[in-house]
């Protein structure tokens, strides 16, 4: 004899962005005189099931 067997299943899902943008400035501590300005930007997502 054969029994029904029943289950459920529960998926979760998560997903998330992430941004970065910061930016640097180099300078001539005896002069202050500003050397160079640099830019980093950056964007990461994230998905998990």
């Amino acid at each position: 004899m054969k029994d029904n067997v029943f289950y459920a299943i529960e998926c979760n899902q998560k997903f998330s962005i992430a941004t970065l943008s910061a930016t640097n400035k180099v300078f001539d501590t005896s002069t202050g005189r500003l050397l160079d300005i640099g830019v980093v930007n950056g964007d990461y997502e994230w998905n998990y099931v």
